[in-house]
């Protein structure tokens, strides 16, 4: 009898739940200099499913133009949470105050969950 194969490690991987990704990452948030670290979407509200995919709000204060403050901290958390796709947005603290009234970040603030905090 031939066995089906899974299509990609998300579908063998056990169900992650929102500390689970804050454990998991927080050695990534230290090692980058992250402040704070938001987790919205499905794993915030607790509706994620194996499909899911971890949405976060990065707030770091850096020099680093935008599309460079990815370099090897996006790698770093695929390496951390592995099978799991990644959305990220990492923004100054100025910078998520200025666009903070757009529907999409004022929703993702409103039901995401702080899931590190540079003390």
């Amino acid at each position: 009898m031939k066995r089906n194969k899974p299509s990609n490690l998300r579908d063998v991987l056990p169900p992650v739940g929102a500390d689970d990704i804050a454990r998991l990452a927080r050695p990534v948030f230290e090692r980058h200099t992250v402040e704070k670290a938001i987790l919205f979407g499905s794993f915030a509200t607790g509706r994620q499913s194996r499909r899911s995919d971890v949405d976060l709000i990065l707030i770091q204060n850096t020099p680093r133009r935008y599309f460079e403050r990815f370099d090897g901290l996006l790698q770093d958390l695929y390496r951390a949470i592995p099978g799991r796709e990644i959305e990220c947005f990492i923004y100054t603290p100025e910078e998520l105050a200025a666009i903070s009234h757009r529907f999409f970040i004022r929703r993702a603030l409103k039901e995401g969950i702080v899931i590190y905090e540079r003390g």
